[in-house]
């Protein structure tokens, strides 16, 4: 997940969530994920990849939800057409 390239599957995949879960079941992984991976939790054990990654997962949340912002719906989620229920 570099540059302006996001990977959505790569932010998905350690939260154990799917594209089409909803806003609030990805904010829940999101916290729970982000409390693992922040260096007052691991107390002196934290290494430049888990701070990396800390950061790439920011990133890639934060791209999402603006996503689902503009669009009603998570990156990679299927669109709903006229007539769907969500």
């Amino acid at each position: 997940m570099s540059g302006g390239n996001l990977d959505f599957v790569y932010f998905y995949q350690p939260l154990g969530r799917t594209p089409d879960c909803s806003l609030e079941q990805l904010k829940c992984a999101y916290r729970r994920r982000v409390a693992d991976l922040h260096p007052d939790r691991l107390a002196g054990r934290t290494s430049d990849p888990t701070a990396a990654r800390l950061q790439e997962l920011t990133v890639a949340y934060n791209a999402a939800t603006l996503f689902q912002r503009r669009y009603g719906r998570l990156p990679g989620a299927q669109h709903l057409r006229v007539g769907d229920t969500p």
